[in-house]
C-alpha cells in the first residue's frame, strides 16, 4: 500500500480522538444522546481545527449500524464514511460546485431516501465560495429539508455566508488548537511512529503551524523526511529559513550594545540563509514581550518564548525603556513591509537605526523637559507665521536639492507618509496642502493672527456676504459623469500653488454658512461648505473631503458649472474645482514625494494643466 501522510493516517475516527474543540464535540454527543439534532449545521473556523472531520465524525455517528450515537469503526456503515465512499454522506467541493445548476441537482437529489444508513448527510465544504444565485436556490431546502436529511457546512469564512443561510443553520466555531493540546497530539503520534524527536524541534514545529492540526502533521512529515525519520530543531529551522532563539537573542544583544559592524553581519547571514524577514520581525516581538512580562513579573510560566537563561541574559542587558523602543520599530517596519517593494532593505535600515541610538527611550525626554518651564510653550506660536512669510522667496526648481529628506530617517518618513516637520525648511518645499494637518470636515474661521499678515492683499474679508448676483448655476445633481484628474495633474497644479491665496480664500469660507439656508443657492453652498481648500493655484482649486461619496458628487460634470460660479464670487476669478477624498489625498501625497525623491519638480513655467473647460 503506497505511503499515507500523517494527517490522513492520523485523522481522528471517534469524538475522543479529536485534539481540543471540547465544547463543540461534547454539544454534539449531547444531540446525538438525546436525538435532538438540527437540520443544518455551519462549522467556521481557521484552516486545520478539524472542521471536515468533526463533519464526518458527526455523519459516522447518525449512520453506525450499534445505534445513534455510536462510532464503531467496525460496521459497513462507519468504515465506508471513514473511506470517504458511502452512499449517504456526500461532500461536496463547494469552490467547483459554486453554481445554480450544482445546487439544484442537489436538490433533486435530496428528495430520494437514504440507501444503507438512517440519514444522509450533505457535507459542503468551503461553503462561502458558493455564488449568491447558488445560495438563494439552496434557501428553501436548508429551512425545511426532508426528514431525514442533514447539512454540515463547513467554512474558513463565516462572513462571507449570506445572512438568511446563517440564520437557518446551527453554528459552531473551531479555535485555533492550544500549545498543550497540540503538544499532546504529537507526541501521541510521534511516540506511535516510533520517531526520535527533541522537545525544542516539536515546539518550533507547533509555532509554525499556528493552532491548526493539520499544518503541525504536514510540517512534521516534511522534516522527517527531510532529517530521515529524527526531529531535531536544528533541521525544523534549517527546512524553513528560521533563526534560533539563542541567534535571536545575540541580535537583540548586538542592537543593545550598538554594535553596528556585529548587526550588519546577522542582518547579511540571515537574508543569505533564506530566512523569512516578516516572521523573524515577528519573533523578534514576541522575545521582547517575554522580556517585558519577565521583568515586571519574574514569572516563567507567563512567557512564550524565551526560558530562564535567555531572559535573565537578556534582563540584565535591556531595560523595559529599551524593550519598549525596539518593539515600537519593529512594530513600525512591520507595518511598513506593505508599502515597499524591498523589504530586505527595510529590515537592515531598522535594525541600523535602533543599532545607531544612543538613547533607545527618547520618548520620556521632550516629556520632562517642558513641564518644569512653561515660558518656552508659547514660542513656536510666535514661529508659525515667521516661516510662512519667506515663502514666495525660494524657486520650485531648488526643491529636489533641499536637504527636508535627510532629517530624522529618510525612508522611514517617507514609507509612513509622515507629514514632515517642517521647522528647519522653507515653505516651499513640501507644499502647505500635502503636510497639512488640518481635518477637512471642520473648516474653522480664519485665526486673528491670520487675517494681521496679509494686509496689502486686495482678498481680505471686507464684506460680511458672499455677491450671488452673476452666479446663473446652483442646481446640484447626485449622478452622472464624473471628471477625473490624474495624479500628474494635481501634482502639477501643488507646484503652482500659492498658500497666501489659499488662506486668504478660507478666510471667506465661513461664509457660506449663511448661504445654506437659501432656497436657491443652498445646495451648492452646503456642497462646498463641507471641504476646506486645500490647494489653489490661477486655474484649479482642489477641495479636501472627509467622505468619498461627497467628493465623488462634487466631481460631477453636471455639478461643475455651480461649483465654479459660487468659488468666483468669492475669489474673484474662476477656477476649476476638484474634490479629493482622504484615500486619493494619500495617494497624491505619495506621489508627490516620490516625484521630490527622484528630483523631478517641474520649473513652473513649463507646466500646462490642460483642465476641463466649464462654462
Amino acid at each position: 500500500m503506497s505511503y499515507k501522510a500523517l494527517y490522513l493516517t492520523y485523522r481522528p475516527q471517534t469524538f475522543e480522538e479529536v485534539a481540543g474543540q471540547k465544547p463543540i464535540v461534547r454539544t454534539l454527543k449531547n444531540a446525538l444522546a438525546t436525538g435532538k439534532m438540527a437540520h443544518a449545521y455551519l462549522f467556521a473556523g481557521p484552516r486545520g481545527t478539524g472542521k471536515t472531520s468533526m463533519a464526518r465524525l458527526f455523519a459516522k455517528a447518525l449512520n453506525c449500524e450499534e445505534g445513534l450515537g455510536h462510532q464503531c469503526n467496525q460496521c459497513q456503515n462507519c468504515q465506508e464514511v471513514a473511506n470517504g465512499n458511502h452512499p449517504d454522506v456526500i461532500e461536496i467541493d463547494a469552490a467547483s460546485n459554486n453554481g445554480v445548476d450544482q445546487v439544484r441537482d442537489l436538490i433533486e437529489k435530496v428528495r430520494y431516501a437514504p440507501i444503507k444508513g438512517n440519514y444522509k448527510v450533505y457535507i459542503i465544504d468551503e461553503v462561502h465560495m458558493m455564488t449568491t444565485g447558488a445560495f438563494n436556490a439552496l434557501l428553501k431546502t436548508i429551512e425545511e429539508p426532508p426528514e431525514n436529511v442533514i447539512f454540515i457546512l463547513c467554512t474558513t469564512e463565516p462572513f462571507k455566508v449570506i445572512p438568511t443561510i446563517l440564520s437557518r443553520c446551527q453554528r459552531f466555531d473551531f479555535s485555533k488548537l492550544s500549545y498543550d493540546e497540540m503538544s499532546e497530539k504529537l507526541h501521541e503520534i510521534l511516540d506511535k511512529e516510533g520517531t526520535k524527536y527533541t522537545e525544542g524541534g516539536l515546539k518550533t514545529i507547533i509555532d509554525l503551524a499556528d493552532g491548526g492540526m493539520r499544518d503541525a502533521l504536514s510540517i512534521l512529515d516534511q522534516v522527517l523526511a527531510f532529517s530521515n525519520n529524527v526531529l531535531h530543531e536544528e533541521d525544523v529551522l534549517a527546512m524553513y529559513g528560521l533563526a534560533s532563539i539563542d541567534e535571536k537573542v545575540d541580535l537583540l544583544l548586538a542592537i543593545k550594545e550598538g554594535n553596528v559592524s556585529e548587526v550588519v553581519k546577522k542582518s547579511e547571514a540571515y537574508l543569505a540563509g533564506g530566512i523569512d524577514i516578516r516572521r523573524l520581525v515577528l519573533e523578534l516581538i514576541s522575545l521582547l514581550k517575554d522580556l517585558l512580562i519577565y521583568e515586571k513579573t519574574n514569572d516563567l510560566s507567563l512567557m512564550e518564548k524565551l526560558d530562564k537563561e535567555n531572559a535573565d541574559t537578556l534582563a540584565k542587558n535591556l531595560s523595559p525603556a529599551d524593550c519598549n523602543s525596539m518593539i515600537s520599530s519593529l512594530i513600525e517596519a512591520q507595518n511598513n513591509f506593505k508599502n515597499v517593494s524591498d523589504i530586505r532593505s527595510l529590515f537592515e535600515l531598522t535594525l541600523l537605526r535602533m543599532a545607531s541610538t544612543d538613547s533607545p527611550a527618547p520618548a520620556p525626554k521632550p516629556v520632562k523637559k517642558p513641564t518644569p518651564a512653561p515660558a518656552p510653550a508659547p514660542a513656536p506660536k510666535v514661529e508659525e507665521p515667521k516661516v510662512v512669510k519667506p515663502e514666495p522667496e525660494p524657486e520650485p526648481e531648488q526643491v529636489p536639492a533641499e536637504p527636508v529628506f535627510e532629517e530624522s530617517s529618510p525612508l522611514f518618513d517617507f514609507i509612513n507618509e509622515n507629514k514632515y516637520s517642517p521647522a528647519p525648511k522653507k515653505a516651499t518645499e513640501v507644499p502647505d496642502w500635502l503636510v497639512s494637518k488640518e481635518e477637512p470636515e471642520e473648516p474653522a474661521p480664519a485665526p486673528a493672527p491670520k487675517v494681521e499678515e496679509p494686509v496689502k492683499e486686495d482678498t481680505i474679508i471686507r464684506s460680511t456676504s458672499i455677491d450671488t448676483s452673476k452666479i446663473s448655476h446652483y442646481e446640484i445633481s447626485t449622478t452622472g459623469t464624473n471628471f477625473v484628474l490624474s495624479d500628474e495633474q494635481i501634482f502639477n497644479i501643488s507646484v503652482l500653488a500659492d498658500k497666501q491665496e489659499r488662506l486668504s480664500l478660507k478666510d471667506k469660507w465661513a461664509l457660506l454658512e449663511e448661504l445654506k439656508m437659501d432656497p436657491k443657492f443652498g445646495k451648492v453652498a452646503s456642497l462646498l461648505s463641507n471641504a476646506t481648500p486645500f490647494c489653489l493655484c490661477k486655474d484649479a482649486l482642489i477641495l479636501a473631503y472627509q467622505h468619498k461619496n461627497q467628493a465623488e458628487k462634487a466631481n460631477l460634470v453636471s455639478n461643475q458649472a455651480a461649483l465654479s460660479d459660487l468659488v468666483e464670487a468669492m475669489l474673484g476669478r474662476r477656477v476649476f474645482v476638484y474634490a479629493l477624498d482622504p484615500d486619493r489625498r494619500l495617494a497624491v501625497r505619495t506621489y508627490y514625494y516620490e516625484k521630490v525623491q527622484m528630483g523631478q519638480i517641474p520649473n513652473k513655467k513649463d507646466i500646462v494643466l490642460n483642465l476641463p473647460v466649464i462654462k
